[in-house]
């Protein structure tokens, strides 16, 4: 919601569906927001009604949510190509934008229309930080292959410092892109701490997270997680989870102690840790 000095917002409604109720006001920026809810209330209402009649969140549920994200996502992209740019208008590309970020293919096929909202930007806005976050999402880094050299970036850990990954390089490294709120993800913490005493000192695991860091650091500290837990900031077509082509999560990164990807995967089922990293690592003996 949008606040303004001398300005004022109605707001009525009974049910549980907030995105539908009645909002009048006289801010302009609430207006133009209200502009860019009703151009996607229909992908909205059968997202949140699909997820209250499932009772598995499973491979078809989340082909079925991610295709109604794209058809958000496109109509609000089109309207933008003739909305004007403002402070509202800057937010949603942003919004979207990071929808696509966990799904390489759509975040290449709207490459071009980056392109474009970019250049509609005045010169004064694109030196601004979310001008330089939507430059990343229209001219991103190039994304790695198994084989090729790792990627690196700037990572924080819990207290704040700055990490990378080439300071562990010289063992194996194992990157499990995850998130707090991702069901799989939490279900492979057990196989994780398992892996971390098979392999002892030849495997570093490091969790990488893009949650919002107040959410992030409560959830470290109430849950001890294995590994190393690192934050990625937001950093738009140049992110980590980008340049891996994490499609989905949790994904695996299995990098060499050389810096080289050996191996990367989506998905968790028990045991598939466990069974990939034989293939590459021979394991020690557990006292």
């Amino acid at each position: 919601m949008w606040v303004d000095r001398g300005g004022w917002i109605d707001i009525q409604g009974k049910d549980k569906w907030l995105h539908q109720w009645t909002i009048t006001t006289n801010i302009p920026q609430q207006k133009e927001a209200l502009s860019y809810a009703a151009c996607t209330a229909d992908e909205t209402d059968e997202c949140l009604q699909m997820d209250e009649k499932c009772q598995v969140h499973d491979s078809l549920f989340w082909d079925r949510w991610h295709k109604l994200n794209y058809r958000s996502v496109r109509k609000t992209f089109e309207y933008m190509k003739t909305a004007p740019v403002t402070e509202v208008w800057i937010d949603q590309f942003l919004e979207k934008a990071w929808n696509t970020t966990w799904i390489p293919d759509s975040l290449r096929s709207f490459r071009p229309v980056f392109q474009q909202l970019y250049a509609r930007m005045p010169a004064e806005w694109q030196e601004t930080q979310k001008g330089k976050l939507i430059e990343s999402y229209a001219f991103p880094a190039p994304t790695v292959e198994e084989g090729d050299d790792m990627a690196d970036g700037l990572l924080y850990d819990a207290e704040g410092k700055s990490r990378h990954l080439s300071e562990l390089q010289g063992r194996y490294i194992l990157l499990d892109f995850w998130s707090i709120y991702c069901g799989p993800c939490r279900m492979s913490e057990p196989e994780m701490e398992e892996i971390v005493h098979l392999y002892g000192d030849k495997l570093t695991l490091v969790g990488i997270s893009n949650d919002e860091k107040i959410s992030w650091n409560k959830f470290l500290k109430e849950h001890k997680m294995p590994g190393y837990q690192w934050n990625e900031p937001k950093n738009g077509g140049r992110s980590l989870a980008s340049r891996y082509k994490a499609g989905g999560i949790p994904h695996f990164v299995l990098i060499s102690p050389e810096g080289k990807i050996l191996k990367m995967w989506t998905g968790y089922r028990k045991g598939i840790l466990k069974s990939k990293l034989k293939k590459f690592i021979s394991e020690d003996t557990i006292q």
